[in-house]
């Protein structure tokens, strides 16, 4: 029989129902005169229709149908309804869900009829009575985070998310209807096999003799479609649970970009019946391992080391169709990075499979951010979404891990995340790890909330820190200024609005106009991320890779993005793709102190007397798994007027995946050597070919006056660390002292 799908996607009439009254007034029946109502083109986030309102909205929609052909079921199939639907078809109910990120389906067949035909549905998705430390609503970032509107305020769940965001369609099949196709490619000994684990709903009065057809052909490469299995089945009436396995000889693997080619295969499974086909499912999949090991993470038995920053693409998942999509990954690949974190929430599911054809790896995060409502209820949810998440985006290679829960503060919440990772674990089949919650130790915000930038030399958060920056301005011009107009300067409680944090006054250079601030905060996130990823690259065996924090806003905001919401990069984005190269140099200052009781193992001084000795130490890294061979340092430290003061070339062989210091540069200074600020330019070659370039600004500081000197020279930075310290200890976000002593004010 012809398996079709139509599209119900285009305009909807809708009604908000603030009082919950619709059921009762008939908003379903199909005798409601609904003309009065206005429309909306779906799929959407109402809020990006004009809607700002948090509750029940009620969407009626009416086709038309040609008699079906015998024996045919029908399927309405919803791909994302945020929060919680109820739907009804010519005024019969067939069903709810809840959760905003699923696709869910009803079987339609005794309720449709030839001609015309109404949908109604009632949307709900209001306001989180337990905002914000006892939540009972599942939508991580979506509903409460500190880079969406209102932040952690009281008005930290406007603007809300709700709404039919993803596309509405019938599909037709026989009496055997593939419900699920979880797929698992696995390596043992050399030799690959395809688990499948597949459910078929078959509608009949009695069990009948089936047939599962699977076959498997290059989808991104060319080659040859081959059979994969083929298995008789008996299916009884209702739900069947099925596992089959299939060989597979010499498969092209998956890797991520930078290593090889992102290989994948289309996968396709028939039910047939009597020969026809009843039912097919269609999905892509690749071949890979993931190995984690005490010195990294291992793809397909390489190390691969993960340079990734955090991404939610937006608020309003709708908007993010395949172009922005598309645009937002080439801005991932030219900041040169291989993974991204998907933190508290779920993407649409395009974004997966780009990710797959472009070999991005991605950390998956289950919708869990701070604090939840830990009831017998709230807790069986929480698993049936988790596990709902885990089965949507189970065949997606690209995700190598799942985690459950960000930043969870309570102990009532640490023990939901150890059931969780239990649920997980019941529907995981491809070995991927499971981490029951990423806590506020693997982000260490120096720079930020602590310290200064300095303290990314004791690799905080290793083996993989999964959260670090800084907040900066938007460019002028952006979404955000258009917004705030009159606001936008100086700084007022609008911009508290919009995620900005008092602490960027801390910071930078000192400014005195809107625009100075913006270069002022702009250059010092790129300086920190910059010394951050390179402190961290420098550690490669005791980190397996970082995750920056974040790369693009979800809305316009005041943010710690190194894109903004209209997707112009700031100046972070170029400063990360510096410091991301595969193949990087990179320059430290670090020295054990001379002084006995000295507080710190370490210091960076960049100050230097008359007459004494230079010192700094040259790191090539080397993500590839090439050797670099022909490799030449060539440095020069001049002062700011061009007076050289030396320079210098070395030969060098640098080794596949690798991190090392290849010299260290100490050269004497004559006493006569003038006062004053100096810059050290060091290149990195390969044969003629310049691979990369650092530069280092000194001091030369006259006989006996190091010490003083340096402090005077350093003194800003130093007295802004001792400063940053005490403002963290002082203004410590008030969020997580309120989430400790379990109170919101």
């Amino acid at each position: 029989m012809p398996l079709t799908s139509t599209s119900l996607d285009g305009r909807w009439r809708y009604s908000p129902d603030p009082n919950g009254a619709g059921e009762a007034r008939g908003f379903f029946q199909e005798s409601l005169d609904d003309s009065s109502w206005p429309e909306m083109e779906l799929p959407a986030n109402w809020y990006l229709r004009g809607l700002d309102y948090s509750g029940k909205v009620w969407f009626r929609r009416r086709f038309a149908r040609d008699l079906a052909p015998p024996h045919e079921r029908v399927f309405l199939r919803f791909e994302a309804v945020d929060y919680r639907a109820r739907v009804w078809l010519n005024g019969h109910f067939l069903g709810s869900h809840t959760g905003y990120f699923a696709p869910f389906e009803f079987e339609a067949t005794e309720r449709l009829r030839p001609g015309e035909n109404l949908i109604a549905v009632e949307v709900d998705a209001p306001l989180d009575p337990g905002f914000p430390f006892n939540k009972t609503i599942f939508k991580g970032g979506l509903q409460h985070w500190d880079m969406r509107p209102g932040g952690w305020s009281r008005r930290g769940q406007e603007r809300g998310s709700g709404g039919i965001w993803g596309s509405v369609s019938l599909h037709a099949a026989g009496p055997a209807r593939i419900s699920r196709m979880v797929a698992a490619p696995r390596e043992r000994g050399g030799a690959w096999r395809v688990d499948l684990e597949v459910e078929v709903h078959f509608r009949g009065g009695e069990a009948s003799e089936a047939e599962l057809v699977c076959r498997l052909e290059p989808a991104t490469f060319s080659g040859p479609s081959f059979l994969l299995l083929s298995q008789k089945i008996s299916l009884q009436p209702g739900a069947n649970r099925i596992s089959l396995a299939g060989e597979v000889q010499d498969p092209k693997l998956w890797w991520t970009y930078d290593l090889g080619q992102p290989n994948l295969y289309s996968l396709l499974l028939e039910v047939k019946i009597q020969g026809e086909v009843s039912d097919q499912g269609r999905d892509r999949i690749g071949f890979r391992t993931i190995a984690w090991k005490d010195d990294g993470i291992y793809l397909n038995g390489r190390r691969v080391y993960l340079r990734g920053s955090c991404y939610l693409s937006s608020l309003w998942l709708s908007e993010m169709g395949e172009e922005r999509l598309g645009q937002d990954l080439s801005l991932v690949k030219a900041a040169n990075l291989n993974s991204l974190r998907i933190p508290y929430h779920v993407e649409p599911k395009r974004f997966y499979e780009l990710c797959d054809e472009q070999g991005i790896l991605l950390w998956q995060d289950f919708a869990l951010l701070w604090d939840y409502d830990t009831s017998a209820a709230s807790r069986a949810e929480a698993g049936r979404q988790i596990q709902e998440m885990v089965r949507l985006l189970h065949n997606h290679p690209s995700i190598y891990l799942w985690c459950c829960h960000c930043e969870p503060f309570r102990p009532g919440n640490r023990r939901l995340d150890q059931l969780l990772k239990q649920a997980v674990a019941e529907v995981e089949r491809s070995g991927r790890r499971i981490k029951k919650s990423s806590s506020v130790v693997e982000h260490p915000f120096f720079g930020w909330y602590m310290g200064t930038r300095l303290g990314f030399a004791a690799l905080p958060g290793r083996p993989f820190p999964t959260e670090f920056g800084a907040q900066s301005l938007p460019s002028p011009g952006a979404a955000l200024w258009k917004e705030l107009g009159d606001q936008s300067w100086p700084a007022s409680p609008d911009w508290d609005y919009h995620n900005f944090q008092g602490l960027l006054f801390q910071i930078g250079k000192p400014f005195r106009s809107l625009e100075e601030m913006i270069e002022s905060s702009q250059r010092y996130q790129a300086e920190l991320l910059s010394f951050a990823i390179q402190a961290f690259r420098r550690g490669k065996g005791r980190t397996f890779g970082y995750c920056l924090f974040t790369f693009v806003d979800a809305w316009p905001s005041i943010s710690w993005s190194i894109v903004d919401y209209e997707r112009r990069p700031k100046l972070a984005h170029a400063a990360v793709a510096l410091a991301s190269q595969p193949k990087k140099l990179s320059l430290d200052l670090w020295r054990r102190p001379r002084r006995s009781g000295f507080l710190a193992p370490l210091y960076w001084n960049p100050c230097f007397d008359q007459g004494g000795e230079f010192f700094c130490r040259v790191w090539v890294i080397n993500d590839c798994h090439d050797r670099l061979e022909n490799g030449r340092i060539a440095w020069q430290a001049s002062s700011n007027d061009g007076r050289e003061l030396f320079h210098g070339e070395e030969e060098i062989a640098v080794e596949p995946d690798s991190s090392r210091p290849v010299l260290e540069l100490m050269p004497p200074l004559a006493s006569d050597t003038m006062p004053g600020n100096y810059c050290l330019k060091v290149g990195l070659f390969q044969g003629e070919e310049l691979l990369d370039t650092e530069e280092l600004d000194f001091f030369i500081t006259p006989p006996g006056g190091r010490s003083r000197n340096a402090w005077v020279q350093m003194g800003r930075a130093l007295q802004a660390e001792r400063s940053h310290l005490a403002f963290a200890l002082s203004t410590f976000p008030r969020y997580i002292l309120n989430a400790m002593l379990g109170r919101y004010r």
